[in-house]
């Protein structure tokens, strides 16, 4: 069953906790991103593995940097 993502600003102030809500907030931001991630770098990607690789640590590089890396401006927009 599909979730509903809740709205950005939670998302954001998820995020920017020391707590299990900033893993939440992640696997959203994963669940949210990653079909679209994932074709978009299958385009340059040689096969299916390396693009999984590829958006994995995509991710990756996002979780040490999520105080940095996002603000909590509008311009931070989850997809429907």
């Amino acid at each position: 069953m599909i979730q509903k993502l809740p709205d950005e600003h939670i998302v954001l102030d998820y995020l920017h906790r020391e707590d299990n809500y900033a893993q939440q907030a992640m696997s959203w931001i994963v669940d949210a991103y990653a079909k679209r991630l994932y074709t978009t770098i299958r385009r340059w990607a040689k096969n299916h593995e390396l693009t999984n690789d590829i958006l994995q640590e995509t991710f990756l590089k996002i979780w040490p940097r999520r105080y940095m890396g996002f603000s909590r401006s509008p311009s931070f927009n989850l997809p429907d």
